[in-house]
């Protein structure tokens, strides 16, 4: 099924289990998350794709870890078909992860799974490794930042330290530096971890 629609019985009717003066919330709920940058699907217990948005379905054609064979949420390595099989049968209420090495052995792909009813699984798609790069919003505004205060912030939550983000930023050390003095003082924190811990809510 495309992405951002009602989930649908094999009739084309709208599901049953969603009440009639809901349908335009859950149709609305579903075009939402069509838009996030995560790439969600849900599948019911036979694997069978219901639903997915956009980005998830771009990761299941880009078939690096998973695809999609004829409907049906498939590891691209069918040798480990049976273990993501048995990770969506066993699925529960809270939030659990499956690790699939990536194919290029650069990190995981991580599928998060929750079983939203009986017969439903919802996943959520996140690639680790070099490419990953996480994103926050608005820390700018949050903490009065200027822009070259907010560009060494990300470079520092990126994992570069001062050395490299000052020749990166063609800079001075002293300069980085001082940016980061800066960013202690606006954001009240006296340690990287703390630092990291005030931004991490930003996160999307």
């Amino acid at each position: 099924m495309d992405g951002g629609g009602d989930l649908v019985s094999e009739a084309g009717a709208p599901s049953p289990r969603v009440p009639e003066q809901a349908r335009d919330f859950y149709a609305a709920s579903l075009g939402w998350l069509d838009k996030e940058a995560q790439p969600r699907v849900m599948v019911d217990s036979r694997l069978e794709i219901l639903w997915q948005n956009d980005a998830g379905a771009k990761l299941l054609a880009a078939r690096h870890e998973l695809e999609a064979v004829k409907g049906i949420l498939t590891t691209t390595k069918r040798v480990q078909q049976h273990m993501l099989a048995q990770f969506i049968g066993d699925a529960r209420d809270d939030l659990t992860t499956l690790q699939i090495p990536r194919k290029d052995e650069q990190g995981f792909l991580l599928l998060r799974a929750v079983r939203l009813d009986s017969d439903i699984v919802g996943c959520v798609a996140v690639r680790t490794g070099t490419e990953y790069k996480p994103n926050f919003l608005d820390l700018d505004l949050a903490f009065n930042l200027t822009t070259s205060e907010h560009r060494v912030l990300i470079g520092l939550l990126d994992g570069r330290d001062a050395d490299k983000l000052a020749r990166l930023h063609g800079v001075s050390l002293d300069t980085t530096r001082t940016h980061i003095r800066n960013l202690y003082a606006k954001m009240g924190v006296n340690s990287r971890e703390s630092m990291f811990a005030r931004a991490l809510p930003f996160r999307i």
